[in-house]
């Protein structure tokens, strides 16, 4: 049997440092995956211009309008309208759906995260 001297364990300074600590990365977790999600619905969204039948004889214009009505389907509001750049290039039609998103983290600690997608597909 142990003895009170020879026992070991997390002293209430040290608790509290793993509990701050702890609560933390909740907090970061929980205000930077929203933002990953809305990222990975974008990504979905620009995926699914590959399944349209008539995606090789679009225009840029179709595409992004396909593109804006995705947004809307999957309720991504907070990318602004020039964030979606649809253009040609040679044979090829490109959207790039650029952005960045700031989060207020603590009183003025904001987090800024930048997102580049890109979607290229060959012209008939």
């Amino acid at each position: 049997m142990k003895t009170m001297q020879t026992q070991k364990g997390a002293s209430a300074l040290g608790v509290l440092c793993y509990t701050v600590a702890g609560l933390f990365c909740l907090m970061v977790l929980f205000k930077v995956a929203p933002v990953y999600m809305d990222n990975f619905s974008v990504r979905s969204v620009l995926d699914s211009l590959d399944e349209r039948s008539n995606i090789r004889q679009a225009r840029a214009r179709d595409v992004r309008d396909w593109i804006s009505k995705g947004f809307q389907v999957n309720g991504i509001r907070d990318i602004p309208g020039d964030a979606i750049q649809v253009r040609q290039e040679g044979a090829f039609l490109v959207a790039d759906v650029n952005y960045e998103r700031r989060i207020d983290f603590i009183s003025n600690i904001d987090v800024v995260i930048i997102f580049e997608n890109s979607w290229k597909i060959k012209q008939q």
